[in-house]
């Protein structure tokens, strides 16, 4: 795999700084890089970086060593995408180039130092250890915030966002439909024409029609009433509403009297207002 391909080349090129400064710069000696800015020095770590648990030989090369399985576990039962994988495979690199180192010298060889501030000495594999981490922090915070913004959850808070902001205009189209045909379904109650607005009847088969004003109230046509009793031919409605009351009066003297004797039928209905149609001829 390329991961371990390059965590190789990390370990191969720490390892030949290193021992080229062994062989050529003795401890302690020092050597202009970039005058002002880095140059080498030769120095001996017997701790971790900044010189953490010094002279813990067994206890570095033990924590080294569980640390490279893990992150050789890592990389080979998950896909971390392509910088997650690059900075895990420069912190694997680096690791092992600093492990070799004490189990090779007891020690950790250091080469580079900051001329222009006041910093520890360190080497090509604590480069790497520091860049991969970054890289690999920087991927996981990435594709953490990501998916957290299409979680369910925030597309849930989203829809309801929409929805509220929507929700009034919803209800204006609502409201306008109501204002433009809400007149016209009384008219159709009525037993007027049922047809989409504005449209007009043919000539002859429907009664004027009436009229929306600029308000969109609708007008009826003043001959509207006349037209519905004539086309209907049912009797007016105040007639009506005094036969229903003679029938109950009727009924209820019915109910009340003790025998149909004493009472002449065509008597009682000629006092309620009931013709006998009978005698007509």
């Amino acid at each position: 795999m390329l991961c371990f391909v390059f965590a190789v080349l990390v370990v191969l090129l720490d390892q030949f700084i290193k021992r080229w400064v062994l062989l050529t710069l003795p401890i302690f000696e020092n050597m202009e890089l970039l005058p002002g800015v880095i140059g080498l020095t030769h120095v001996r770590n017997t701790g971790a970086a900044f010189s953490i648990l010094a002279d813990q030989k067994w206890l570095l090369i033990v924590i080294a060593c569980i640390a490279s399985l893990l992150l050789i576990a890592i990389l080979l039962r998950y896909n971390e995408g392509f910088w997650g994988t690059l900075g895990l495979s420069a912190v694997l690199g680096g690791t092992i180039g600093n492990l070799v180192d004490r189990i090779s010298y007891g020690e950790v060889v250091d080469i580079f130092e900051f001329q222009f501030v006041d910093f520890a000495i360190f080497n090509v594999a604590d480069i790497f250890i520091t860049l991969g981490g970054v890289t690999f922090l920087l991927y996981f915070i990435v594709t953490t915030i990501k998916p957290a913004k299409s979680s369910p959850l925030a597309e849930g808070i989203a829809a309801a966002e929409q929805v509220q902001f929507e929700r009034p205009q919803v209800e204006d189209q609502i409201g306008l439909y109501d204002f433009q045909y809400g007149e016209e379904s009384q008219v159709r109650d009525m037993g007027g024409y049922d047809t989409p607005t504005n449209a007009e009847p043919e000539y002859g088969e429907y009664p004027e029609s009436g009229e929306y004003n600029e308000a969109g109230e609708y007008s009826e046509p003043e001959q509207q009433s006349d037209y519905l009793e004539a086309d209907s031919g049912l009797p007016d409605v105040a007639d009506m509403t005094a036969a229903i009351g003679a029938l109950s009066s009727l009924e209820q003297e019915l109910l009340d009297g003790s025998s149909l004797d004493d009472y002449d039928l065509d008597d009682m209905l000629r006092e309620y207002g009931f013709e006998d149609d009978s005698s007509e001829v």
